[in-house]
């Protein structure tokens, strides 16, 4: 668990990190939900046709039936149809482990491996992505975790986009392993585990999955011996608590068990009509004061035909008020393009939490649900990267070292310096560590924030805790605050002071 830090404005006060076995209740910052300001109000054209499995429906069967082998469309558009349902794929094995690239997996963690293609998941565009040891695909170039659960999840780490074919606790550096590999094939990529057993077990199963150009991704099942527990499906991070982005085919066995030759075929929505922002580029992170920043965004047409249309990006200051705007018009992309576009340079005009959105405006759009794109970044006023000295920083418990990283990240933040539990591996079992800062002093205005960037690679039954002492001053000398938990997913924590 290794961390570097950024610290801004705090009045008085002393902040503690402590690393750790804790069981405490886990704590999401709320975010604000703002919406686009267009210029003009646009019309939407109805939605065009989605694929749409045929077969049984939900609304067409006796109440309490559970559809086996068909099902969707997720609030997205994905459908999915397995081959024991009429009209589903034909099972269609494609063996690599002769002719692909063996990826090196230990028992519990992941590799990332890069695409020749552009891979549509949801509204982001992919050209990496992360097999996991315990059987899904993830993007977030962090260790996902092995006791599978129900879709929706959160894995109790964070917000996951989430391709699980066959998600349960797996070991392929197990001795009787017969390996992981991974192919290119130019419009498709197949992820093989051929004779991986269950952690543990003594027999294995052999199956695949298959990401497409298109967006449409297959799970082949050639050989399933041991079946004990799994959750099969899709997520996008969105889904959870309560979103609609997901898609489970199964869970534990229900409805479905796996079993030899067997196809199940998620496919992505079609449209004739269809452009969207994937992702905001710039500005992400985090900023010092005075900092010219720049702006772009990636847009995507994923319908079927050659579009035309408007892209729009804004800004929003920590106080909520819009103070960017900027379109880009007569944007224009073929079926399946891509393009990085630039809107001009942004300079914030005070520290705080910023808003970013783009989001496509064209009348002929039939799918608006990838329409939009949003992010945030951060500007500081003072930065502390531990280059010149330890920052002022006091280990009270534990062996917190301070220094350049040689495992974890590999590296810092900024500079070469950080903070870590250990420098060079892991910390102990039943550690109980605590890091102890100087005081840091601002002056007495609203919004007052403490905040580092972080690293870590943590058991899901330890936590990170981070508790702060206020002056009586600000709070009528309370002592140590609630300890708050470092949401697992996220790169930069921010402690709102605000009383």
């Amino acid at each position: 668990m290794k961390r570097a830090l950024w610290l801004t404005w705090v009045l008085g006060l002393s902040a503690v990190l402590s690393a750790g076995p804790y069981l405490q209740d886990r704590v999401q910052p709320a975010r604000p939900k703002l919406s686009p300001v267009k210029v003009d109000a646009i019309q939407k054209a109805s939605m065009g046709e989605k694929k749409v499995v045929e077969g049984n429906r939900i609304g067409l069967v006796p109440p309490g039936y559970h559809p086996q082998h068909s099902g969707g469309p997720d609030g997205f558009g994905y459908t999915f149809i397995d081959s024991d349902e009429p009209g589903g794929p034909a099972f269609e094995w494609i063996d690599i482990t002769t002719t692909g690239t063996p990826v090196d997996l230990p028992d519990d963690g992941f590799a990332t491996v890069a695409l020749s293609f552009s891979f549509p998941f949801y509204d982001t565009i992919y050209t990496e992505i992360d097999i996991q040891s315990n059987g899904t695909i993830t993007f977030h170039h962090q260790y996902f975790g092995l006791s599978n659960e129900a879709l929706p999840t959160d894995n109790y780490s964070g917000p996951w986009d989430l391709i699980a074919f066959y998600w349960s606790d797996q070991n392929p550096a197990s001795s009787i392993a017969g390996g992981v590999f991974f192919q290119d094939f130019g419009t498709y990529a197949v992820v093989e585990f051929y004779q991986v057993p269950e952690y543990g077990g003594n027999t294995t199963n052999t199956y695949e999955v298959i990401l497409y150009a298109n967006g449409d991704i297959r799970i082949n099942f050639l050989e399933v011996t041991d079946y004990s527990d799994e959750t099969i499906g899709i997520q996008d991070a969105s889904a959870f608590p309560s979103g609609d982005w997901f898609l489970q085919y199964t869970y534990n066995g229900d409805p479905v068990i796996p079993h030899d030759s067997l196809s199940i075929y998620f496919a992505y929505p079609s449209y004739d009509y269809d452009v969207g922002v994937s992702a905001i580029l710039s500005p992400t992170g985090v900023y010092t004061l005075g900092e010219v920043l720049s702006t772009s965004a990636v847009v995507i047409n994923s319908g079927n035909n050659d579009a035309t249309f408007d892209v729009h990006f804004q800004i929003y200051d920590p106080q909520g008020t819009l103070v960017f705007d900027e379109m880009a018009s007569g944007v224009s992309l073929p079926a399946g393009g891509v393009d990085t576009l630039s809107f001009g340079d942004f300079t914030p005009a005070t520290a705080g939490l910023y808003q970013t959105l783009a989001f496509t405006v064209w009348a002929d759009d039939q799918n608006p649900e990838n329409d939009t794109a949003s992010g945030d970044f951060t500007v500081i006023e003072g930065l502390i990267d531990f280059e010149a000295d330890n920052g002022g920083f006091l280990a009270l418990t534990g062996m917190w070292e301070w220094g350049e990283p040689t495992s974890g990240p590999g590296g810092a933040w900024s500079g070469v310096n950080v903070w870590a539990t250990v420098l060079g591996g892991d910390y102990e079992n039943n550690a109980n560590w605590q890091l102890l800062s100087a005081p840091f002093v601002v002056t007495a205005t609203d919004q007052q924030s403490i905040g580092f960037m972080h690293w870590y690679n943590i058991d899901r039954r330890d936590s990170i805790m981070v508790s702060l002492q206020l002056p009586s001053l600000l709070c009528g000398g309370h002592a140590w605050s609630k300890p708050f938990k470092i949401p697992c997913i996220s790169a930069r924590t921010a402690l709102d002071l605000t009383r």
